[in-house]
């Protein structure tokens, strides 16, 4: 928040080492509310993301409905692949998986 705030460096090697994967959206980026925000789309603080992740697949919907509802309003770097990982896990879907085999 504070380098939205401010402004962005010139260049990436002068960002924080956890800032670096903004560096190529930074134009994308703001503040509303004290939430930052890529687009339309809440960038979640890495505290939240397993929250967000086991929200997005509450109804266990399957991979491509659960990557769709997390596309359309949440990110950080690496949504799609936390997303994925956890419902390769997930044992409801798995169970079922077997199920239909």
């Amino acid at each position: 928040m504070n380098v939205i705030k401010a402004g962005w460096t010139e260049t990436k090697h002068e960002v924080s080492h956890r800032l670096t994967p903004y560096f190529g959206i930074r134009d994308e980026l703001s503040m509303q509310d004290g939430i930052v925000l890529w687009g339309e789309r809440v960038v979640i603080p890495k505290s939240l993301q397993h929250q967000m992740v086991n929200r997005v697949h509450y109804a266990h919907t399957g991979m491509t409905s659960s990557l769709s509802r997390a596309r359309e309003c949440i990110c950080w770097p690496g949504t799609s692949t936390n997303v994925k990982n956890f419902i390769e896990k997930c044992d409801v879907c798995c169970a079922f998986d077997k199920r239909q085999s």
